[in-house]
Parts: C-alpha cells; structure tokens; sequence
C-alpha cells in the first residue's frame, strides 16, 4: 500500500467543510482506497461483482435442506435478473458477471452466464479428495481472469460472490482448519439447516478433517481436500484484484473463508481488504474477531451471492463522493476548527 499517498487522503479530508473525522471509519476506507489506487482523483467508483457457482460432492451427506438442483436453477434466476444480487446489483449500478466454474448441470444457453466450467461439481470430501491438482490450478486462473475483466473495464471496487448447494460445509471445514477450530465454533444453519441438520453437518466435517489432515498453511493441499470450485476460483480473484490494485470488499462466510486462502498465498492482502458486512454465520463472526477487523455493516445477513459485499460498496461509492465533490474550507471561505485552535 501507498503510505504516502495513504498520509495526503487523510490530510485532504481535514480540509473538508466538516468537523474533523466526523465520517468517522469512512474517512479511514476512503484513504484506505487511495492509497490502493494510487490515485486522491479517480473518475468515480465502480463496482464489479463476479459471481462463481459450483456444486459440492458432500451434499451427498445430508448436509443442505434443498437438493444440489438448486445451484442450476438459482444460476437460471440470477441470469433474469430475479435474485437479490441482482436487484442490489442494478440499484448500486454495479457491473454483475455470472460465471460457471462446476456446476453439475448444463448452463449452455443460459444467456448472462460465462461458461468456464472445471468439472460437474467436486468430490464427496467425506469419500476422498474434493479436488485435482489441475482443477484447484484452472479454478484459480478463472478467478484471476475476471480480475483482468475488472481491470480492463475500470471496475475499481471489486465483489465476490457466490452460489452452491452446500458451499458452506466446505468453506466452515476451511475455516475449522485454518483457525483451528472445530467446527462446533464455525458451523451455522447455513441456508436454513435445523439443530439436528447443523449437528450432522459439524460431524461430517469432523470426520473429513480427521481424514484429510488438511495443512492449514498449505491453501493448495487444502483445497484440494476440502475445498470448492466456487470458493478456489474466488481466491485467484481476489489475489488478481490486488495485484491490479483493485480494493476488494468481503462478503460473508464463503467470501471470507477465500480471504483466509488467499493470505495464505499473499500475506500482503490483508491491505487490500474490507469486510463489507458482519454476517450470521458464527465462522464469518469468528474471522473477524481473529482478524480484529471492522465490518461497514452488521445487519444479521447470511445471504451470500455478494449482497452485502455490493452494499457495503455502495457506502464507500457514497464515501469517496463526499471525499471529491465536498467543498474545502477554503475554496467556501469558512473557518475550520484549525482556525480558532489556542496558539
């Protein structure tokens, strides 16, 4: 990160027709920003969200109230626009992808959706390896892929999210292994699992962990056992973005357990990074209580699909206006505070 760059953001703001840090953590996320862009003077924000979809073997194990057919049918309702990401999506004015990386259906046809599809889903995790060596490498070029696409469209706020039947089992055992914890601590209802769903869920995962012995400093031999396509290709996303410095905003569990990959891979990352909103899950509370972060939101979500990721974006959009468009003490010819400090 530009530190000197990150100085001259915070300085400018204290010339702003304000009190002094008045707008509080938004001043700190907007001299965040700059110093990622380089730039105190970027056109205006624009947010690009990618969403990655993919099914998961272990559905297998009852650890998901619908059936895998939904991850195809959901992708059909983003591609007519008829889910919450997409409504999010077009009140924010963000630019929406939709990408195939494993679903275990035929998206052929589907119009809005890009086909970049590894294989029909992972591997039962609870029966054997999840993944191949060359399907973690391919899900990882997918994801650095629309960090380009972000790139060269001057999408400069960038959004992961996501969709697959049992995602999070997958992402709760990734989290279970880096932090580690047991899944006790990460495992939530997910999309509306009961007590019983949850128990069975937190057992299954306890079981591949003792299987596999996942390395928790290894994100390849992790997602190789326990990973998902969904999640692999979200990690070359948002290492891609920051290596464009492109600020990357986090959604919820699925998004956060990739943000723990992808430090594994570049440590520097954690500069580049916001958490767009608390969530429900207690595996997405857990990180950030490890990462002492501070989330722009904490509405209780546990949607997924980048919903709270793109709202939280929308803030910083507002954010980085005020930053622009607001007049300085100067130029209005108001006193500031500085103005009437003792001498």
């Amino acid at each position: 990160m530009n530190e000197i760059l990150l100085s001259k953001a915070k300085e400018k703001w204290l010339h702003k027709t304000k009190p002094a840090f008045s707008l509080g953590y938004l001043e700190e996320v907007i001299a965040r920003c700059c110093a990622i862009w380089e730039s105190l003077d970027v056109p205006d924000v624009h947010v690009g969200a990618v969403l990655f979809a993919a099914d998961h073997g272990v559905i297998e194990e009852g650890v998901s109230s619908y059936p895998k057919s939904v991850t195809l049918e959901m992708m059909k309702n983003f591609a007519l626009g008829g889910a919450c990401i997409n409504v999010f999506a077009r009140s924010t004015n963000a630019d929406l992808f939709l990408v195939d990386v494993g679903i275990d259906g035929y998206t052929d046809g589907i119009k809005k959706v890009y086909i970049h599809k590894i294989r029909h889903g992972t591997a039962n995790f609870l029966k054997g390896r999840a993944l191949e060596k060359s399907d973690v490498r391919k899900a990882l070029e997918v994801g650095d892929k629309y960090a380009s696409i972000l790139s060269d469209k001057h999408l400069n706020l960038g959004v992961g999210g996501d969709m697959g039947i049992g995602n999070t089992t997958s992402a709760s055992a990734i989290i279970s292994c880096i932090l580690s914890q047991d899944p006790a601590n990460t495992v939530g209802p997910g999309a509306g699992m009961d007590k019983a769903g949850q128990k069975r869920k937190i057992d299954v995962i306890r079981k591949a962990l003792e299987l596999h012995k996942p390395d928790p400093k290894d994100p390849e031999d992790i997602l190789k056992k326990i990973g998902g396509l969904e999640i692999t290709a979200m990690v070359g996303f948002y290492t891609g973005l920051k290596n464009r410095h492109i600020p990357i905003i986090l959604d919820g569990l699925i998004s956060k357990s990739a943000f723990l990959l992808a430090r594994l891979i570049d440590p520097n990352l954690d500069h580049f990074v916001f958490f767009g909103h608390q969530g429900k899950e207690p595996g997405s509370r857990l990180i950030i209580e490890r990462m002492k972060a501070r989330p722009l939101l904490a509405l209780d979500m546990a949607l997924g699909e980048g919903t709270g990721a793109i709202l939280a974006a929308d803030l910083i959009r507002h954010a980085y206006r005020a930053f622009v468009q607001m007049a300085t003490f100067e130029d209005a010819n108001i006193s500031s505070d500085k103005d009437h400090r003792p001498k």
